[in-house]
Parts: C-alpha cells; sequence; structure tokens
C-alpha cells in the first residue's frame, strides 16, 4: 500500500509504517507491525495487514545519478531521460 510512512495500525493505533530506528528498538518496532492490519490513503478504511517488515541498514548515499524510459505520447515511442 502507498503512503506506509503516513499510515496508521487499527488494533493499536501505532503510526506509520516506515521508522529510521536503532538496532535495539527493531524487534520491539516489528511487534507492533506484523500481524496489524495497516491502514493509508491507498487502502481506505479496511487497510491491508502487515504479514512482513523489512529491514536495512541506514547509509550515507554519496553520489546519485537517474535514469528512465517512458513512453512519449507526442512521438508514439519510447524516451530516454538521465541526470548525474
Amino acid at each position: 500500500a502507498g503512503g506506509r510512512g503516513l499510515g496508521l495500525f487499527k488494533e493499536n493505533n501505532f503510526q506509520g509504517g516506515v521508522h529510521i530506528i536503532k538496532k535495539e528498538q527493531a524487534e520491539e518496532f516489528a511487534d507492533r507491525m506484523l500481524g496489524k492490519t495497516l491502514i493509508t490513503k491507498q487502502t481506505g478504511a479496511a487497510g491491508k495487514p502487515c504479514n512482513t517488515v523489512l529491514i536495512a541498514e541506514k547509509f550515507q548515499i554519496a553520489t546519485e545519478k537517474y535514469f528512465a524510459i517512458l513512453m512519449d505520447r507526442g512521438s508514439g515511442g519510447p524516451i530516454m531521460i538521465g541526470s548525474k
């Protein structure tokens, strides 16, 4: 479901499905999310069950580069966009 960072878990009113936390807090936060229903703007009031929690190590990005291939309506074909 989109908008996870602004979501709310129905059962315990836990705010947000995306958090930057310390390693020691991972189990506590996962317990608040797993098996609960996450409500976001996209899910509506029914929400979606949270069955999985993704944990990743935080790191600093040195440089960013973007590349995309899009369909251009004007020409009816693909265009490439990139930046560095």
